[in-house]
Order: structure tokens, then C-alpha cells, then sequence
């Protein structure tokens, strides 16, 4: 197994642009066929995510790849803390996918047990994200009142680019996000 660093140009009607765009993924995967395949269906994941009017269509013939450093991507610890308005901000350092989906999933469950209501999603930590990762931002937003603070520029292009912006606040800072009135009262 191996990481590659696939780079897929494509063209998004929905931008208003007429040039090519590119988004580069990195993919595990035994061969630059799999990562081609894998990266293919995970634009076309975080593209169905998308709000935005029209698909954007990848240019399959100038997909490049490149073999990326080896750096362990499996690993996410999570921290929480509580605020005394009784919001709680879980501070997420490392990757979000498909290998530890599991790990946030139940940080969020035992969270939503103790009754809380406001989830403040510290990302100042998140080295990488894939669609795995991102619909566990989604499946939080029906349980808690979401804000998220601290977002690396990277993450937040690929929050815009899909629409996830739109869903959730972003803060400069977890103090701000934890502070902000609640959802119905911006």
C-alpha cells in the first residue's frame, strides 16, 4: 500500500468559471489504477454532497499522480472540553477517514449522551479529511448545534467547494465559536 498524491482538473459549471480547476487527493492504494479509481469515486462523493447547481466533470485524461511521502494517516486522537454555557469542543488532531470513522462516530454518540447541544469542532489539528470524514460532519449537524473553529485554509476550500460552508459557521477561534448565540438567534 502506498500514498499518492492524484491531481484531477476538471471543469465546474457551477462556478460561473470557464477554465480548468484542479483538486488534489491523496489515496492509499496498491497501484495508480486504485488511486486513479479511488479518487475518481471520492470527487464524485464529495461532489453529490455538494448544494451548488450543475456536476462538476473531472478531465480524465490529464489526471496525474505522484507518489507521496509515506506519512501515517490513520491516527486521530480527539479531546473535548467544556465551556460553562455548556458547550463542548472536541479538538480533533490528525486524520479523518474511513480508518478511524468509527473513533469520531463514537465520540459524537457519547457526546450526544451527556445531553450536549452546542458542538464546537476544533479543526486547528486535521491534517487530512476525506468524504468519509466529512459525512460524519454532516450526521453531527443533525445531532448537535455545529460551529467550527480554527479551520486550516485547505479544509475550508474543500468545505466551500462542496457546500459544507453553507451548513456550518466557521470561527477564527474556539473561544468565539463556543461564545457565538446559538443557530437560531444570528
Amino acid at each position: 500500500m502506498a500514498l499518492y498524491r492524484v491531481i484531477l482538473p476538471f471543469t465546474d459549471p457551477a462556478s460561473g468559471s470557464q477554465g480548468v480547476r484542479h483538486m488534489t487527493l491523496e489515496i492509499e492504494a496498491d497501484s495508480e489504477a486504485e488511486a486513479r479509481r479511488l479518487a475518481i469515486v471520492e470527487f464524485a462523493e464529495m461532489s453529490d454532497l455538494s448544494s451548488s447547481g450543475g456536476r462538476p466533470t473531472i478531465i480524465e485524461q490529464d489526471i496525474k499522480y505522484e507518489r507521496a511521502p509515506v506519512v501515517r494517516r490513520a491516527s486521530l486522537d480527539i479531546t473535548t472540553k467544556s465551556f460553562p454555557n455548556g458547550a463542548v469542543v472536541s479538538r480533533l488532531v490528525g486524520s479523518l477517514n474511513a480508518n478511524n470513522f468509527g473513533q469520531f462516530q463514537t465520540a459524537l454518540d457519547d457526546t450526544q449522551a451527556q445531553g450536549v447541544k452546542t458542538l464546537v469542532l476544533d479543526l486547528s489539528g486535521v491534517t487530512y479529511i476525506n468524504s468519509t470524514g466529512l459525512s460524519l460532519f454532516v450526521a453531527a449537524g443533525d445531532m448537535f448545534d455545529v460551529r467550527l473553529a480554527a479551520v486550516p485554509s485547505r479544509i475550508l476550500r474543500l468545505l466551500k467547494m462542496i457546500g459544507l460552508d453553507k451548513l456550518f459557521p466557521t470561527y477564527t477561534s474556539v473561544g468565539e465559536a463556543a461564545k457565538a448565540p446559538p443557530a437560531g438567534l444570528r
